[in-house]
């Protein structure tokens, strides 16, 4: 069920565009307007259930991301050729509808990429944000220390209030454990690192104490990714 799902979401953006042209030839303009806000709720269940289920580009999340990227530029091309066949036949409002919806069809077929890309890279870019509180606290520690912490857990209660975790999206009620971002020491070439896992948990993501940057790896790179990052410090 979970690989099916998927494919019924890329089977449905597929019959979107001959279904608003049949309800734009033979129903009334507000049968068109109701469909296309379906299509538009279709889309955003489709940005959030690839980023939720992509699991490390392992879940089932990746197919729908795979089927949509390669199934858009034909339907773009599908979108085109019957709109130069239908607007003889069509008044302005109609052919006005036909353009505004194409835009968001196609909008809906890419949703699963513009999810892992736009909203995964916005939750990254929080769990950035929020890491930045705990970078402070543990240059905190090392400072009245004179070392580094073994793990994030040693920060509280002096340095941090609680274990810190950021959990992306939360503040729309929407709470998914793949969108939280937890924290933990590690060491990366030798290097003591702040590190969290991506939104669609294809990379880690660490803190350097030594540059001050944050930097990503994925599966695919050869420095500090989720197969290779090293031994967590115990």
């Amino acid at each position: 069920m979970s690989l099916l799902l998927p494919i019924l979401l890329t089977a449905l953006n597929l019959s979107l565009l001959p279904i608003l042209i049949l309800l734009i030839r033979r129903a009334p303009l507000w049968a068109s307007y109701i469909f296309l806000a379906a299509a538009i709720v279709e889309g955003i269940f489709g940005a959030l259930y690839t980023l939720v289920m992509f699991g490390g580009a392992f879940g089932p999340g990746i197919l729908s991301f795979c089927l949509s990227a390669s199934i858009f530029p034909i339907l773009f091309i599908g979108w085109i050729i019957m709109g130069r066949r239908l607007f003889p036949q069509l008044d302005r409002s109609r052919r006005l509808i036909y353009n505004i919806g194409g835009i968001i069809i196609l909008l809906a077929q890419a949703a699963p990429v513009i999810g892992n890309f736009g909203i995964g890279g916005y939750c990254d870019n929080k769990a950035r944000e929020y890491g930045n509180e705990i970078v402070k606290a543990i240059q905190g520690y090392q400072k009245d220390n004179g070392t580094y912490p073994e793990k994030v857990e040693n920060l509280i209660p002096d340095y941090l209030p609680s274990t810190p975790a950021y959990s992306c999206l939360s503040n729309l009620g929407l709470h998914y454990d793949s969108l939280t971002a937890d924290y933990q020491i590690k060491k990366c070439g030798g290097k003591i690192s702040l590190a969290t896992r991506s939104a669609d948990g294809s990379s880690d993501i660490w803190y350097d104490f030594e540059t001050g940057q944050w930097s990503s790896a994925s599966f695919f790179d050869s420095g500090c990714g989720p197969l290779n990052f090293g031994q967590l410090l115990m």
